[in-house]
């Protein structure tokens, strides 16, 4: 029978209100009833209007009847939403703050944190030859594109080990939307790590080959298949499929996202991952410590707690099969789900040469260079709406540094920079949400890692909480001024932000790499390479004699007393440069130039390097030392007011380039328990801070933590909590608030709203551009049956921060 015009619209109207249903009121209950019966109802009403004699009239008021049951559906929904923003009994962010609750433990659920041995089934290696196996999806920055991973050959172990050849076997993926022919092709690249220790009786690992190439050209929201491996040999894998990412916009999201951390390879591990799978998520972050292989001996003994058992081995040992073990089992969940990975703690795994994480950073692609960091500790991606920057908390994070004794200022280490220029790019009408992760956390209340990560507080909280500034702008960037910019490449270079209103600044050394060389050498690989220190008190007075000649790299302390002589110099050509990019008065210009010497701009090889915000500090009488590459001369900024000119004028400059980006939500791990805070900044509650959620629990074989720092006897010495491989003591006794001159709280704190010693994962469920649905499964509940749950509401309207 021929289906007309107007019984499609009535078809299409019906939808339509599930549609909007579904969108406006997001009522679980509601989206189960679209999830189980949409699909049927379409089908039934077709197969029934095909073999129906009815006349379409009758058809037509049928469906109308039916639309208007279900916008009474809707008005009952309606009803079920209380005043108090809850939904069917969820309750939302806007209820808060909370009160704090403590679920009681339940030792019945404290076993099987035993890791599954190389004997079962799932670990063990089924394919042959070159076939590949520990076949693994990961996103990049956007929805067109996905990594494949993958390892062919086996790994060897033992005192003398041949690694593989990666360039043996070839790194090919094919792809479609159809699941024959496969007629899209990339191809990756491929390579081998070791884990070697240089000490007798220990064993040495060499890894398979891992393969990882990136798809492009793909359409949002689409399902592809995909075949990896070597087609010369031949040696592809089976049939795969997955899902892309919906395209970034307000209005789009993935369906569910899961959470989980510290997942391990346990018996616990395969219940959570069962749960997990049940909930059919459309994505997976695992927040660190992945599979815990540096609790074992190179002979594979394995223990809860290597210190306790292993403290007089001579390097921590790792047991690297226990990483294909855990790529093994994990397949079927990350061969058609894509995961996305942060570096935890139990990654570390030192080896010869003190080289740190190198299965972590071999074994998973990420979209570091897609996202400008060029890390695999840290980087970006959208999920349609969602834009998630995943955090480094074992790698530099400083937003600056004092070396020795000396004032020195340094430029931020690399990931600070990077974060800020990632907070710049975010555009709030493409991606209105913005969730961070990392691994250890900041708002943790149990004794296990209690104040761990304060340093990393420190440093990056009011990022993420105030928002980033324009590269330029910011404290953590260099700004060239003076003859030494004019002539650098031997022309004028632009910043990005300031092309129109300040020229002098010099692009090539705001996007150099960075490094600190002659004083802090240990540091070097994390810091701007912007030269060396300034030198003794002999070459700053020649060098005022003679600008032409740049001084040696040596540092003394007696600089400090005789910066004058350098910066009166310098000064002149600030307020010079700046007077031709900004448009200073020439009254300004005429008050100033007769206090600085003259010198010929010809005469000067030297560039000059100030950060804009040691502006903001003059009246301190602080006095701070800036470095130029190349063996370039560092300006001293002067004891003198004339800078808050100067300061004001950049300053109305920056804010209009002032980007406001509020963290919506914090995911970590490290405690192996369960936690969510109350909106929180600074330990003190706030509607527009971030909710902080520590998922910990995926179910390692080092069980869970059960203590609470604030419970009589619990609380811990204060120089044992900085974290053994970053260092550092940043965590003093608060200042404020209930637990004021102490160092815990004497109950459970404010910001703390519930916390449980449980197994189990989380579901992140965006269901608009101010609503989401954040969801705790324990492992011993039901898949259905939930252990938190909140509606997690942003309110960007309130919380856009000032500008001062």
């Amino acid at each position: 029978m021929f289906l007309n015009q107007s019984f499609l619209f009535n078809l299409e109207s019906f939808f339509c209100h599930l549609n909007l249903c579904y969108r406006i009121f997001f009522c679980p209950s509601f989206v189960t009833f679209i999830t189980a019966t949409s699909r049927a109802i379409i089908f039934t009403i077709l197969h029934a209007y095909e073999k129906t004699q009815l006349s379409i009239k009758t058809w037509n008021s049928f469906m109308g009847l039916v639309s208007v049951l279900l916008v009474s559906f809707c008005v009952l929904s309606i009803s079920l939403i209380g005043s108090d923003n809850t939904v069917l009994g969820i309750p939302t962010t806007l209820d808060g703050p909370f009160k704090p609750v403590t679920v009681p433990l339940d030792q019945t659920f404290r076993g099987h944190a035993v890791d599954l041995p190389d004997t079962d089934p799932r670990v063990r290696r089924i394919v042959q030859g070159f076939e590949p196996e520990q076949i693994s999806l990961s996103l990049s920055t956007t929805h067109d594109s996905v990594w494949v991973s993958w390892i062919t050959g086996d790994f060897q172990i033992g005192e003398s080990i041949k690694p593989l050849n990666p360039k043996t076997v070839a790194s090919v993926v094919r792809y479609g939307r159809l699941r024959f022919p496969l007629i899209h092709k990339a191809t990756g690249h491929s390579l081998v790590y070791n884990q070697l220790y240089p000490f007798v009786g220990l064993q040495n690992y060499t890894s398979g080959i891992i393969h990882h190439a990136r798809l492009t050209g793909l359409k949002p929201n689409t399902l592809y298949y995909y075949q990896c491996g070597d087609p010369s040999m031949p040696a592809m894998s089976s049939t795969y499929y997955f899902k892309t990412m919906p395209a970034s916009g307000p209005k789009s999201y993935p369906s569910r996202i899961a959470i989980v951390g510290d997942l391990g390879l346990t018996y616990n591990t395969t219940s959570t991952v069962d749960h997990m799978i049940a909930n059919s998520p459309d994505l997976v972050l695992l927040v660190g410590d992945v599979c815990y292989a540096n609790l074992y001996l190179t002979n594979g003994t394995g223990v809860d707690c290597y210190s306790c058992s292993f403290s007089q081995t001579p390097i921590h040992e790792t047991y690297q099969p226990r990483w294909d073990y855990w790529g093994r089992y994990m397949q079927p969940v990350t061969s058609k789900t894509p995961i996305m990975v942060v570096e935890g703690n139990h990654e570390i795994e030192r080896q010869v040469e003190n080289q740190t994480f190198v299965a972590y950073g071999s074994r998973f692609a990420f979209p570091s260079r897609e996202s400008g960091s060029l890390s695999t500790f840290y980087y970006s991606f959208n999920a349609g709406g969602i834009h998630f920057i995943m955090l480094g908390g074992y790698i530099a994070y400083n937003k600056s540094v004092k070396c020795d004794s000396l004032i020195l200022q340094v430029s931020p280490a690399r990931q600070y920079k990077w974060l800020e220029k990632d907070l710049a790019k975010v555009d709030r009408e493409v991606t209105p949400w913005l969730v961070a992760t990392w691994h250890p956390p900041w708002y943790s209340t149990y004794k296990a890692h209690y104040r761990e990560a304060e340093c990393m507080r420190v440093a990056m909280e009011d990022l993420l909480y105030q928002g980033a500034s324009d590269a330029v702008c910011s404290s953590s960037e260099l700004v060239i001024i003076g003859p030494g910019a004019f002539e650098l490449e031997g022309k004028l270079l632009a910043g990005k932000a300031l092309k129109s209103a300040l020229s002098v600044v010099a692009e090539e050394v705001l996007s150099s790499e960075i490094g600190l060389i002659s004083m802090c050498p240990s540091l070097f690989s994390e810091y701007e390479l912007i030269g060396l220190t300034v030198s003794s008190f002999e070459d700053i007075v020649e060098f005022a004699r003679n600008p032409a000649n740049c001084p040696r790299s040596a540092v003394g302390s007696e600089v400090l007393e005789s910066a004058e002589l350098v910066s009166l110099f310098s000064l002149r050509y600030v307020a010079k440069s700046l007077r031709r990019a900004a448009g200073f008065e020439e009254k300004f210009m005429a008050s100033i130039e007769g206090n600085f010497p003259v010198v010929q701009a010809a005469a000067v090889r030297c560039s000059v390097v100030i950060n804009t915000n040691l502006f903001r500090r003059v009246f301190h009488q602080e006095i701070a030392a800036r470095n130029t590459r190349n063996n370039k001369i560092a300006l001293i900024l002067p004891r003198t007011v004339v800078l808050t000119t100067l300061q004001a004028r950049l300053q109305v400059i920056c804010n209009s380039f002032k980007h406001f980006q509020h963290v919506d939500i914090i995911f970590n791990g490290h405690v192996h328990a369960y936690e969510r805070s109350n909106r929180v900044y600074n330990y003190t509650l706030d509607p527009c801070g971030p909710v902080h959620i520590t998922v910990g629990d995926g179910g390692n074989r080092e069980k869970m933590a059960i203590a609470h720092a604030d419970e009589p006897g619990n609380c811990p010495d204060p120089s044992t909590t900085p974290d053994e491989y970053m260092g550092g003591f940043c965590a003093f006794n608060f200042t404020s608030g209930p637990a004021a001159g102490k160092f815990c709280w004497d109950r459970q704190p404010d910001y703390s709203i519930y916390r449980e010693s449980s197994f189990g994962h989380g579901i992140f469920e965006v269901k608009n551009e101010t609503h989401a649905l954040w969801t705790w499964h324990r492992n011993q509940d039901m898949y259905n049956s939930p252990g938190d749950q909140i509606y997690i509401v942003r309110q960007p309207e309130m919380c856009e921060p000032k500008v001062e």
